[in-house]
């Protein structure tokens, strides 16, 4: 038996134990009877029937017939041509629902907020928080709102009809595994649950909680400390997205930023003193982040850890960082490049889909769920996207009064809050209560003790972003991009684009908030003085095209130039992997040098363009203090003063480098916090303006650090408050190393030379459903949080979840790949088929040269459509 699948069934077996043993009178299970029968249970599971190959036949639903080809490949991909559009975005939710059934439906109960009907009530407040961000009551006005001439709604008709066709012919036999262990039929998919994934999408690349600690720091730290931790701009370099310089026309206008202090903490509601503020906001960020991750505490994972089931729903789609770029060939040649960074499981977050059909063929990944390819290219056009992080979640505190109960006051008048009423069905229990109150710029977050605090998100609002990726497949022209773009609203990504006629650029439109007044970087008066007044008119939101320099690059750093005239945000990136794309690119461009493998080379990089900021310093601090190093310091000096700054699994000193840098950050600014009472209620290790676990290279705090270490390296910054001891940049460097051998002593022996940087960093495909079982790896890689090809952590299971470089001369020469496979089937052997090309950096040809004719349709003059 299937090593994985033995260990698997021992894991579901041992759970089932545990559950009858305990006598547990409400259990998520199903009757253990069915678990274990024979003939239905966890022993029937097999993969689905259609394996590696190409099959053809006739689809024929309400009187229509389409002929069908369909080639499934072992480089991840699903192929699907027919001479009917609607064949092929029926089979597209067909074989999507075969393959990815189980991911697909969570994925959609999670953001509807109904995990806890099929979980307990562990799951109620990850409901409750998906509730409060309104997701039933937008998916169900975005469907009442569409077009149904359009295409794309014919496109998610259909799609719709695949699935639940899928669905309907379900046994018991065929069911997954996981619906199985919990008793769980699937009922029929709707429109709702496709846009119920692209409101979580959408939340997890732009829901954000900064004001929230940012109004801590405000009310706790002193104002100096402020102006010096958190610049409205970033203190060090910047290559912001979008210069004034190749575009100084999005800055041609007023705009709200002459309106705005940065600063300063709005009043306070009239009769809240500081400390019941303070109390009110550590309650909003204990709702955010508990409701943001309440799914990791399952009554599965209490019961037998290691099984853990819907730990990275949110986790899995989280954007830690992505990377993009443009650049055209000395001949004129248009290559597009996009690595987005996110969560690697397996399932794979991402299905790879080409799907030919009457004046479309389009090669590229889709999330489960969602009609069409969101990443790819089609022989006119190819796109990328990267986060483009720009702040579309704003906060209030609202005036209230025990005379006026259950009332806000706005605008010159006490208002009732509007309540919506929600019944929650949990599992064993029955409908649970639960009550949503909204103002007039918000949801509730938090009522402690009278003091409201509210939430605006641009996702609140009905919008339909997976038009924008159906239009893109079809797309022909800028024109036709342009036009797609149109649709896309929340989650404003960096879309970088590149078409055959050789125009490159990258586009960042959306629904951006305008305020006229007060701080929009904290948690603002909810009395109507500073309520959104509009968006940034599309005119003047950022974007490049045909910049002078002949490429365009983004990777989550700041978008703009400071005198860009409207507040987008101030939370960004470090911008360390946009230096070192920018540095490369630069070189090859200078050279002539644009190539698939010059692209690759970039894609592949693992410098830390950190290190050229810090290495320098930190050898010259040691250098200047041999005499009192010991011999392991001095051989550790050693490494790191021959070492280039690659993150390459045999380098020691890049282990060496990676707990220096962490411990020099923390020693810097962790005695401030402590100064300040900054503590974990108020998010300390939890978000990257309180050094939260991506602080080496998310966040302000890094960026401050660099620009102190390299030209105020006697800042009164590096003095520790507490005990009052004076310190400069180099006590601290010295601290930090002594600190770091010493750990590493502990953690590796006495011999540096062997702390090679593969024996401490990892990658994993982490099991989507958390099953420890299930999960590829670890394997020993390359990288870190400030590398191109990231690996974020120790033990990585964030990073490229997806590579594509395009040379839209010879588009079919196009190559891609992300790790994992087709399945989400264990046993099966597309479970994981992928990940080996992944982890080596090799590539995929997108469309391969041995596919049946149809494949090449719309790319070779001969190629036709079935039938």
């Amino acid at each position: 038996m299937n090593r994985v699948v033995y260990k698997l069934i021992l894991s579901i077996v041992g759970l089932a134990i545990i559950l009858a043993l305990v006598m547990m009178p409400i259990s998520i299970m199903a009757p253990l009877y069915q678990v274990l029968n024979p003939g239905t249970g966890i022993w029937s599971n097999v993969p689905p029937p259609s394996g590696v190959g190409c099959h053809s036949g006739v689809v024929t639903l309400n009187g229509s017939s389409a002929a069908v080809v369909v080639c499934i490949t072992p480089d991840g991909f699903i192929r699907i041509a027919s001479n009917e559009t609607w064949a092929v975005f029926y089979e597209e939710g067909y074989l999507t629902a075969e393959y990815r059934l189980a991911q697909m439906y969570f994925m959609a109960m999670m953001s509807m907020g109904n995990l806890s009907s099929i979980l307990g009530s562990s799951m109620l407040p990850s409901d409750e928080f998906f509730r409060v961000l309104l997701t039933p009551q937008v998916t169900q006005e975005i469907v009442n709102s569409l077009n149904k001439s359009s295409f794309a709604y014919e496109a998610l008709y259909y799609y719709t009809l695949g699935v639940n066709a899928y669905v309907k012919s379900l046994t018991p036999r065929r069911m997954p595994i996981i619906f199985k262990v919990l008793g769980f039929r699937p009922p029929p998919w709707t429109m709702e649950d496709t846009f119920a994934i692209q409101q979580l999408l959408t939340w997890s690349l732009s829901g954000t909680a900064d004001p929230l600690p940012f109004t801590v720091a405000l009310l706790k730290m002193s104002p100096q400390v402020i102006y010096a931790f958190y610049p409205a701009y970033p203190s060090s370099i910047q290559y912001p997205v979008y210069p004034e310089e190749w575009n100084p026309s999005i800055y041609n206008t007023t705009g709200n930023m002459k309106y705005l202090n940065l600063y300063s903490l709005n009043p306070l509601p009239p009769g809240v003193t500081k400390q019941e503020f303070l109390d009110a906001i550590d309650e909003a960020i204990r709702f955010y982040l508990e409701g943001d991750t309440a799914f990791r505490d399952s009554i599965v994972s209490k019961l037998l850890p290691g099984i853990n089931p819907f730990e990275h729903f949110v986790i899995g789609l989280t954007d830690e960082g992505s990377n993009n770029w443009v650049a055209l060939s000395p001949s004129g040649q248009a290559f597009l490049a996009n690595d987005p960074h996110l969560t690697t499981t397996v399932p794979s977050i991402w299905i790879g889909f080409q799907l030919v059909g009457p004046g479309m063929n389009v090669v590229g990944v889709d999330f489960p769920g969602v009609p069409g390819v969101i990443l790819g290219h089609n022989p006119y056009i190819a796109w990328g996207a990267t986060d483009a992080e720009p702040q579309v979640v704003y906060y209030y505190v609202e005036v209230t009064s025990p005379s006026h109960p259950g009332e806000y006051y706005y605008d010159g008048s006490w208002i009732p809050f509007e309540a919506i009423h929600e019944d929650i069905y949990v599992k064993g229990v029955g409908y649970v209560p639960y009550n949503i109150y909204l103002a007039r710029n918000g949801v509730v977050i938090a009522n402690y003790s009278g003091v409201v605090i509210v939430m605006n998100w641009t996702g609140m609002y009905p919008t339909d972003e997976g038009a924008t990726f159906l239009y893109f497949d079809i797309a022909r022209n800028l024109s036709d991009f342009l036009n797609a773009l149109s649709y896309f609203k929340v989650g404003i990504q960096n879309f970088a684009y590149a078409d055959r006629y050789g125009n490159i650029g990258i586009f960042a439109w959306g629904l951006y908030p305008v305020v006229m007044g007060g701080d929009p970087r904290a948690v603002m008066l909810g009395n109507g003085s500073y309520d959104w007044v509009g968006f940034i008119p599309t005119q003047y939101q950022p974007y490049v095209l045909n910049p002078p320099s002949h490429f365009a690059l983004s990777a989550n750093e700041i978008l703009v130039s400071p005198n860009y005239p409207y507040y987008v945000g101030w939370v960004f990136e470090s911008g360390y992997r946009a230096d070192e794309i920018y540095t490369l690119l630069s070189k090859f461009e200078s050279e002539g040098n644009i190539t698939y493998e010059s692209m690759e080379a970039v894609q592949l990089n693992v410098h830390d363009y950190s290190t050229n900021l810090f290495l320098p310093l930190l050898l010259n601090a040691l250098s200047t203090h041999l005499n009192q190093l010991t011999p392991i310091e001095v051989e550790a000096y050693e490494l790191l003063r021959n070492w280039n700054g690659d993150f390459t699994v045999n380098s020691a000193a890049a282990t060496i480098y990676y707990f220096w840098l962490w411990n020099y950050l923390n020693d810097t600014f962790m005695p401030w916090f402590q100064y300040y009472n900054i503590t974990p209620a108020d998010g300390l290790g939890q978000f990257s303006l309180f050094l939260g676990p991506d602080a080496t290279f998310h966040g302000p705090l890094i960026l401050d650090l660099a620009n102190w270490t390299n030209n105020y390296p006697n800042i009164q910054w590096f003095n520790d408050p507490i005990t009052g001891q004076e310190r400069n940049a180099t006590i601290v460097m010295l601290l930090a190393f002594n600190q770091t051998i010493t750990e590493l002593m502990h953690k590796l022996g006495p011999n540096p030379s062997t702390w090679y940087w593969g024996r401490v960093h990892y990658r994993e495909l982490t099991s989507f459903f958390s099953i420890n079982a299930l999960s590829v790896g670890p394997f020993p890689a390359p990288g870190d949080c400030n590398t191109i090809n990231a690996a974020y952590g120790l033990v990585s299971n964030e990073g490229p979840s997806w590579r594509q470089i395009v040379d839209m001369a010879d588009p079919l020469s196009g190559i891609g790949v992300y790790p994992g496979g087709i399945s989400e089937n264990p046993i099966s052997p597309m479970y994981n088929d992928t990940t080996a090309y992944w982890l080596n950096g090799q590539y995929y040809t997108l469309i391969p040269p041995d596919l049946p004719q149809y494949f090449y349709y719309l790319y070779l003059p001969n190629a036709t459509l079935p039938g």
